[in-house]
């Protein structure tokens, strides 16, 4: 249940991403959109939800519930591995938020320099989410499936929805 969950997350994320490689290909690194634009307003508001609660959520329940039993089974080294991922993602998002909630409350334009920022940390963001997600998919939920019973994969589902519902996105 959980892993099918967190899968499904992927996917999510993955048609976002998407989504923002193709807004950001339809600008440059000195041109920035028209902020006022409906697919500008679309891509900001979906990106704000993602890193502000979608990306985090599904990272915290993943360290706080899944890796400890994970590592526990012997899985240390993919853990490891994925941690580091989490890392480098957690620092783009850190870096790329605060240009987002900027553009979500006010659709002027960025100082160019913030948008060269969101330009390129976006697209590092664009490689490395994906990345990160399908080694979790090759890796982490067939060893969940193995190691988990399904009251396990329940509890552990149920904290989950119970940890989104304190942190919902709000656009």
């Amino acid at each position: 249940m959980i892993s099918k969950c967190l899968s499904l997350e992927h996917q999510n994320v993955q048609a976002l991403l998407e989504r923002f490689k193709n807004f950001l290909q339809a600008h440059s690194i000195t041109q920035q959109p028209d902020w006022t634009s409906h697919d500008a307003a679309r891509i900001v508001a979906d990106l704000k939800c993602a890193l502000e609660s979608n990306i985090p959520n599904h990272f915290a329940i993943e360290e706080q519930e899944l890796f400890p039993i994970m590592v526990q089974e012997g899985y240390g080294d993919l853990i490891e591995v994925l941690l580091e991922d989490h890392k480098i993602i957690v620092e783009l998002i850190e870096q790329i938020r605060p240009v987002v909630l900027k553009i979500f409350s006010s659709s002027v334009p960025l100082p160019q320099s913030n948008w060269e920022m969101f330009y390129r940390q976006g697209n590092a963001l664009i490689t490395e989410l994906p990345a990160h997600a399908a080694k979790e998919d090759a890796g982490l939920m067939p060893a969940l499936e193995e190691c988990l019973d399904e009251v396990q994969a329940q509890e552990i589902y149920n904290h989950y929805q119970l940890l989104k519902l304190g942190k919902t996105c709000h656009t």
